[in-house]
């Protein structure tokens, strides 16, 4: 018999013969304790006859034939007892080759015990990962699931069941994944024909109760002894789905009107280029609402903004169902007409005129007759988008200029030299504004919503025409940026604008960049040696720069703004999600401020879909970190709302309208 002494109490480890077997090894360790206590002290072989008075003592188990009793201890905790039944038998010569051997049992079982109790360990502690990992399964908000080759299900943890809306394991498995999703059968058949392997493939589930979502699959096939299974997780972004489908509908789409906006004009454009070259030609209509600047400046944006949408309503119900129409901006309006020539699209752009010289317009208490100006340019392939953009705006222009409420018509290779001259002579007056110093800086506060404070002041540029008219930035800066003056102006500004912190040495301005001035690397030097020259701290002067002009060479922008940053500069990104492709695409750029766009904020406190908008945009910005500024805050209920989402700035006529007197708006109270 082979005992081992552990924590003081004698353990049977192993007994060999017939006799042993049906013993109570239990009480005899308790009678034998002390004699194997004796022989581990003793330290070598200890042999008992039966002639000894104890020999019963060290002869536990006694069958009544046992004439000797060997006791031999084996390292610290273990002693080997050995039985002979006849005397002298373990005098010759036992004794001595257990004694050589006992070093080598001692190691022996000293290595078996190591071994035992590390495979307890291992178990114990496999035991423990089993339990975190069936924890951690069923605590997960991801489904895990685990199907056989025939695509039924084996198992999966709740969060699994859930999503699919089953109740039990057990109604689970009468199911595969066909009864949830086609798309994933067919996707598990690859991966187990081909692939090995499926990685987040989006797919539409459909529940149980006939509720669907979108969900990301993961799957891998798993080999088992007898075969395959597939292991996979299913991830629920139905929520993130419907955010995407709404930013992209915002990036494609005008947000008063609810129609393409011009980012999806010009898509459509190229297509309809494409097309033409294939032999489908096609006419564009660029419409401008006459007058429409009067509409906002009397009877407030509000009402602009419901006048847009029922000019809409009335352009929609007088085109073809297959035409195109989009909002090109502020009151310009595009159309595409497919398979048209010339005399049907001038009838079609007349019928549209009178459709809207008739239709009365009701704007709250005010009935409005408008008219709307049109110019036409077709579409055969021989010019790019761009060309036949400006072409239309030359036709746009040239109905204007004959009085409006009329179409005109321009050929793709007419030469608009009559036009020209008329443009030529606003670029004459903006020349000799430059020359004459007849360029005047407006200033409206930007407010930081939380404190009430001013942060600082956007500044806007003003021409004075020769009848001392004050002209607006629509009326000169498209012409200035199409004819190579911008670089001019945007430095005029901002000398006058670095003049004015002089003056007021506590506030700050911001200055506008166009999108021409951006590719002009020597701007950008004269700029920085102007504001370092100026004496002026460099983080008193900030520059707006336009979401669309920043996407049109994201690394010449980003130049700027590094150049300028270096010496304290700040930067806003303004008009942002009127044309944006992407949110990270954007916010790559190491901006300060991002300026939401005012067609989102104008009816933000009684517009669910503009509030929704507004505070993804700032929840974005901010986790980019970036700080935001609301445009067009006209009254307090906006003000507030954006307090609320937490919105950092607010800029429109509720804290100061545009001002030539900078004393007007210095002393702004919220």
């Amino acid at each position: 018999m082979v005992w081992l002494l552990e924590d003081e109490e004698p353990t049977m480890v192993s007994a060999v013969g017939s006799f042993t077997r049906g013993m109570d090894y239990s009480a005899i360790a308790k009678n034998l304790k002390v004699s194997l206590e004796n022989s581990l002290k003793a330290g070598t072989p200890l042999l008992k006859t039966e002639d000894d008075l104890d020999f019963l003592q060290y002869c536990m188990p006694f069958t009544g034939n046992e004439k000797e009793v060997l006791l031999v201890p084996i390292g610290s905790k273990t002693v080997l007892q050995l039985f002979f039944t006849y005397k002298g038998a373990a005098s010759q010569g036992l004794a001595g080759v257990l004694e050589e051997l006992i070093p080598q049992l001692s190691n022996a079982i000293a290595a078996c015990q190591t071994h035992r109790k590390l495979l307890d360990l291992e178990k114990k502690e496999k035991n423990s990962l089993q339990i975190k990992y069936f924890d951690l399964m069923n605590n997960l908000d991801v489904g895990i699931f685990i199907c056989g080759m025939d695509y039924y299900f084996l198992d999966a943890n709740p969060a699994f069941l859930r999503l699919l809306g089953v109740e039990s394991i057990k109604e689970l498995q009468q199911k595969s994944f066909a009864s949830f999703c086609e798309v994933c059968n067919e996707e598990l058949k690859e991966i187990i024909q081909r692939k090995g392997y499926i990685k987040n493939l989006e797919v539409r589930i459909k529940q149980e109760n006939g509720n669907s979502f979108w969900a990301t699959l993961t799957a891998v096939l798993r080999p088992l002894q007898d075969g395959h299974y597939i292991m996979g997780i299913l991830d629920d972004i139905d929520e993130r789905k419907k955010t995407e489908k709404k930013l992209q509908y915002l990036a494609t789409h005008d947000a008063i009107t609810n129609i393409p906006n011009r980012y999806s004009l010009e898509e459509a454009l190229r297509l309809a280029v494409k097309k033409a070259k294939t032999g489908l030609e096609s006419a564009l209509l660029l419409i401008d609402i006459d007058n429409f600047k009067l509409v906002n400046d009397t009877l407030g944006h509000t009402a602009g903004d419901e006048l847009l949408v029922q000019f809409t309503e009335i352009l929609q119900k007088n085109i073809r169902e297959g035409d195109f129409a989009a909002r090109f901006g502020g009151d310009e309006f595009a159309i595409i007409i497919e398979g048209i020539e010339k005399n049907e699209v001038l009838d079609m752009a007349d019928r549209i005129r009178n459709a809207v010289y008739e239709n009365e317009v009701i704007v709250g208490s005010t009935r409005l007759n408008l008219s709307i100006s049109i110019g036409i340019v077709l579409i055969d392939g021989t010019l790019d988008y761009q060309k036949i953009l400006s072409k239309a705006d030359i036709a746009l222009y040239k109905a204007k200029e004959e009085g409006r409420n009329r179409v005109a018509y321009i050929h793709h290779s007419e030469d608009a030299s009559l036009e020209f001259l008329k443009i030529n002579h606003r670029i004459k007056a903006i020349k000799q504004a430059l020359r004459e110093d007849r360029l005047v800086l407006y200033y409206q506060p930007i407010v930081c919503l939380n404190k009430g404070e001013i942060l600082h002041y956007e500044a806007l540029v003003r021409l004075v025409g020769d009848d001392n008219k004050l002209l607006l930035p629509g009326e000169f800066i498209p012409v200035a940026e199409r004819f190579g003056l911008m670089a001019e102006i945007d430095r005029w500004v901002i000398q006058a604008a670095l003049r004015k912190l002089s003056e007021v040495p506590e506030i700050k301005i911001f200055v506008n960049l166009s999108a021409v001035s951006l590719l002009n690397k020597g701007l950008l030097v004269s700029i920085e040696e102007d504001i370092l020259n100026s004496g002026v701290d460099p983080s008193r002067i900030g520059f707006e720069i336009t979401e669309t002009s920043a996407m049109k060479d994201l690394a010449v922008t980003e130049r700027w703004l590094r150049k300028l940053q270096k010496i304290g500069c700040r930067f806003a990104l303004d008009d942002f999600g009127i044309g944006f492709s992407s949110f990270s695409y954007l916010l790559n750029l190491s901006v300060d401020y991002i300026k939401i766009d005012g067609s989102f904020v104008k009816n933000i406190d009684n517009n669910s879909a503009h509030f929704t908008l507004v505070y993804a945009m700032n929840k974005v910005a901010h986790a980019f970190g970036k700080k935001t500024i609301a445009e067009c805050v006209e009254n307090e209920s906006i003000a507030n709302t954006l307090r609320d989402l937490k919105v950092n700035c607010g800029q429109g006529y509720y804290f100061g309208k545009p001002t030539g007197n900078l004393e007007e708006i210095r002393a702004v109270l919220w």
